[in-house]
């Protein structure tokens, strides 16, 4: 296949969001907004003191910017776990009378995910359930149930969720900069519009930069752990079938600073604008001055935002940077070796 033809039919792929990433935001703030504010109000009244994140995978990713937000700017406890861990450990702090969970699935079909709404089910713990549309498994299992009705599966689920979040804190008189917050968001479609050149420049640069290398490590912390671990391992390991790692930054210095050596290894870091920030420019400078391969995705070159923002607004490069990695490599993006073709046998299930 040509290159051109390639790049198209990868632009069109299931993973590659970015061309309906605006559209998806007005979407959500037309269509969504009342809903999302009921169930933030619903969520309130049942005066929870712990809120269960639960995913795997990309959802696992989309899910981190909300324990975040929910870690700085809340006395909520935020449980961060996939499914298999929930199953496993079977939370004793958790009960029917204290915890919310909010699960997340695009596809609604995931194993691990609908193996642990079984267990809440059993457990009597409610939960809201966010996923692609409707028509699936998890959403027939749901009472609550938001949907963002597009491919845009990472930034979907951190903007509705920092929505539905923001205003369960101000019903709850936490996150005085809410209403702040709110209005970010709100107009956040112009500003990944008016930074869309600049995402897109930024990851095919990388892409020409790394179309060689492997393995490739990535080095995030903070803000940005959710995208570090997405680019890593649902998009560098599961789209380029390269082998790849994450690393936070803030641990580089326990072990991993061992491997820096001349020309060795490639190494991509997430700098975001929270105060892990700090710890991922010591990685990096340490890596650059001792000889290693240096590349860095920095949310200062595309725009200045508060933390919360950097994710979303980092998206697009990453997006940009597997698009041509792909099909500089003769890839095409929804072509898989083993997921949803090879059974996959788990006992717990």
């Amino acid at each position: 296949m040509r290159h051109s033809d390639l790049y198209k039919k990868n632009m069109e792929s299931e993973i590659f969001c970015v061309p309906v990433m605006v559209e998806n935001f007005r979407y959500i703030l037309r269509e969504k907004l009342s809903t999302i504010r009921e169930y933030a109000y619903e969520i309130y009244r049942k005066s929870s003191s712990h809120i269960l994140l639960l995913g795997s995978g990309a959802s696992l990713c989309a899910l981190h910017p909300s324990k975040y937000l929910l870690d700085k700017r809340s006395e909520l406890n935020a449980e961060l776990v996939t499914g298999p861990e929930f199953l496993n450990r079977k939370f004793i702090r958790m009960t029917d009378k204290n915890t919310f969970a909010i699960i997340a699935s695009y596809t609604g079909l995931t194993k691990d995910t609908l193996g642990a709404v079984d267990l809440l089910l059993e457990r009597k713990i409610p939960y809201l359930a966010i996923t692609r549309s409707m028509n699936n498994e998890l959403a027939h299992r749901s009472k609550m149930i938001l949907t963002y009705d597009s491919k845009a599966l990472y930034t979907a689920v951190v903007f509705e969720l920092y929505l539905l979040l923001t205003s369960l804190l101000r019903d709850r008189g936490e996150f005085e900069e809410g209403d702040t917050f709110l209005d970010d968001l709100k107009a956040l479609p112009e500003l990944v519009e008016e930074t869309g050149a600049a995402a897109e420049s930024l990851g095919k640069s990388l892409a020409k930069a790394l179309v060689d290398e492997e393995p490739i490590y990535v080095i995030a912390d903070g803000i940005e752990w959710g995208l570090g671990y997405q680019l890593a391992y649902t998009m560098i390991m599961e789209y380029l079938k390269r082998e790849a790692a994450f690393i936070r930054s803030c641990e580089f210095r326990h072990g991993p600073m061992e491997v820096i050596d001349k020309g060795k290894p490639t190494l991509v870091f997430i700098l975001g604008n929270d105060e892990s920030r700090a710890h991922t420019e010591a990685a990096f400078k340490f890596s650059k001055h001792h000889g290693a391969k240096v590349h860095r995705i920095d949310i200062r070159e595309i725009a200045n935002v508060q933390p919360l923002l950097s994710p979303i607004i980092l998206y697009p490069v990453i997006q940009w940077m597997i698009l041509q990695m792909a099909t500089d490599s003769g890839l095409y993006l929804d072509e898989y070796r083993y997921m949803h073709k090879v059974p996959y046998r788990d006992s717990l299930y």
